[in-house]
């Protein structure tokens, strides 16, 4: 009879957390032995939304009624002065904030679905979609971090900036976008922005930790997960 596989001891989510940036190896194992995810989705859903909400009056509303006045350029001045006096009431903010909280959420569950249906429906391997579910909400915690670092950042460029250029404002600082001038005007040069865009430090930290991952989930190779990985990030860059 065969004798069962041993698993590792089930960690605590606060070495979980950890783990993820110290050991995101180790830490990807003892997820696939024991796969939980309500703690990081949570956690970067919640701040997602926080953070929408701070740069919502200083960042979002100017951008907004920037793209207002350029689609509607025979608008009346004080229609677009009350349009934005109605955008910067606190409850817009909550909104945007609980929207970007179920967008984080949303992101989640698409990239946990990509990435198993890639390996298993695809590429033949075997896992659960609770197991690779969990290891996208620990990795994104990756993210948490990119933005709990970048926002302060955001808020202090924003002031004196040209509302039509506040969207580089929201751009990664790590990323390689800024190679592209934003306002080019042609589609293939925004294609571009964006692809280079995705060349971005957390981002490329964030799909490391996920090849380890989806490599032990699988029980396959690190060129298997780097596969499955490396299609969502194509994916991604081209969105």
């Amino acid at each position: 009879m065969e004798e069962a596989v041993a698993l590792s001891p089930r960690p605590s989510v606060g070495a979980l957390a950890i783990g993820i940036f110290v050991s995101p190896r180790k830490t990807m194992a003892a997820i696939v032995d024991h796969p939980t995810w309500l703690f990081p989705l949570l956690l970067t859903a919640v701040l997602s939304g926080v953070g929408a909400s701070v740069i919502y009056k200083p960042i979002i509303v100017p951008l907004q009624i920037s793209k207002m006045e350029e689609k509607s350029a025979d608008m009346p001045a004080e229609q677009l002065d009350k349009m934005e006096q109605q955008m910067n009431k606190p409850l817009w903010a909550v909104v945007t904030g609980v929207g970007w909280v179920l967008g984080a959420a949303a992101m989640t569950l698409v990239m946990a679905a990509v990435l198993f249906f890639l390996g298993s429906l695809i590429l033949g391997g075997q896992s659960t979609f609770k197991v690779i579910f969990s290891l996208v909400a620990w990795a994104s915690l990756i993210a948490v971090l990119s933005l709990i670092l970048q926002t302060p950042i955001r808020l202090l460029r924003a002031p004196g900036v040209d509302p039509a250029d506040l969207p580089a404002v929201l751009e990664s600082l790590g990323g390689l976008g800024f190679l592209v001038p934003m306002n080019s005007g042609s589609f293939a040069m925004g294609m571009a922005r964006g692809v280079l865009g995705s060349i971005e430090l957390f981002w490329l930290w964030q799909c490391a930790v996920l090849v380890e991952g989806v490599a032990l989930a699988f029980k396959k190779p690190r060129s298997f997960g780097l596969t499955c990985v490396g299609i969502v990030w194509v994916l991604s860059a081209l969105l």
